[in-house]
């Protein structure tokens, strides 16, 4: 599954295979795909992928095959742009059990350039945003927070050995 991210309020929007058809270059993915569903300028926009990559002309090939690929079946790299078709599907169904999302990030370059305090009351989450995000579950507790957790226990365990090495 492919879905790219505005980052300004974090409205995710799933992507298909039909979202790339004719899209060659990252231009045409701004001007064509991103910018009509993010209602951002296509000059404002900065893609990056998971990793915090920015995206090149080269990205464009390997998004569409992740947009097309079974979702269980991702196994590299981040995701891309949509259209109005995506914006019917937008935050339906994002993240469902046993999919391995992508995501694409998008930032607005008008929210670096400008003064900070508008931009924050522009962006402020309100009470109501709030009230209708699900709460956190500690039972399901991120799974890269899990294994560093667990990676650094064991640092933890190996110095206090060291320790107790040298001190004997």
């Amino acid at each position: 599954m492919l879905a790219v991210v505005r980052a300004s309020d974090g409205a995710a929007f799933v992507l298909s295979s039909q979202d790339f058809i004719q899209i060659t270059t990252l231009d045409e993915l701004r001007t064509q795909v991103l910018s009509p569903l993010l209602q951002i300028p296509p000059d404002c926009l900065i893609c990056m992928n998971e990793e915090g990559a920015q995206l090149r002309d080269d990205s464009i090939p390997h998004l569409a095959m992740l947009a097309s690929a079974p979702a269980a079946s991702l196994s590299s790299p981040p995701p891309t742009g949509t259209n109005e078709s995506a914006l019917r599907r937008s935050n339906n169904g994002i993240g469902t059990e046993g999919e391995r999302e992508r995501r694409l990030y998008v930032f607005d370059r008008e929210h670096l350039d400008a003064d900070p305090e508008p931009v924050a009351q522009h962006l402020a989450i309100t009470e109501e945003q709030l009230l209708t995000e699900p709460p956190l579950s500690p039972e399901d507790p991120l799974h890269s927070h899990v294994a560093l957790s667990f990676h650094n226990i064991e640092a933890l365990r190996a110095l206090i050995h060291s320790i107790s090495l040298q001190r004997a």
